[in-house]
């Protein structure tokens, strides 16, 4: 609850202090809950490493357990932080499992965000390849390291779209491809600074 409602440090303080009375207890799945969540606001708060840590101790709880549902549901939030890190056969190697679990599982909800971040992966790596292919180069903002919008070769011709269209972070995109081409936001007659 505090996660979706962006109380993070709320949520971190939370679930540190269930994992005591957890562990206290033996209520390994619930300690496996409360890492997970963990992992949830690491990730928000783009601490990606801390993420993984935290995702990686609840897989291990639940391995032990055998608590396959838990499972598959770690193991897409891996393939979530391998893909916000833009390693990509890694994500894909994580939702895959995740998917086969959740198939076995016949989970539908579980296996729907498999697949969704199956076809995420798909595209990002997609455009990575094409991207490469055309010699692009493209910003950091966007999240992944060689990816963005292509940069006119000189002041005077047109800034030029994107090489895939974004889905977040337009602005910090653009300001980033202004930056590079030594403009500042606003500077370009005809735009407007937000």
């Amino acid at each position: 609850m505090y996660v979706d409602q962006g109380k993070l440090d709320h949520a971190r303080h939370t679930c540190n202090d269930a994992i005591g009375i957890f562990r206290e207890q033996g209520a390994r799945r619930g300690e496996g809950w409360a890492l997970m969540v963990l992992g949830d606001v690491a990730r928000k708060m783009r601490k990606l490493g801390d993420a993984r840590s935290y995702y990686n101790e609840a897989l291990a709880i639940f391995n032990s357990m055998g608590d396959r549902a838990d499972q598959a549901r770690v193991l897409n939030a891996l393939g979530a932080v391998s893909q916000g890190e833009s390693e990509y056969p890694e994500a894909k190697e994580h939702f895959e499992h995740a998917y086969a679990i959740a198939h076995e599982q016949e989970s539908l909800q579980l296996e729907g965000r498999a697949l969704r971040g199956l076809g995420d992966v798909a595209r990002a790596m997609r455009q990575l390849s094409e991207a490469d292919h055309e010699g692009q180069v493209l910003p950091q903002s966007m999240g992944i390291p060689r990816a963005g919008a292509r940069l006119p070769e000189s002041r005077s011709e047109p800034t030029q779209e994107p090489a895939f269209p974004l889905r977040r972070g337009r602005l910090e995109a653009w300001k980033e491809r202004e930056n590079l081409r030594g403009l500042s936001p606003g500077s370009i007659q005809g735009t407007t600074s937000y």
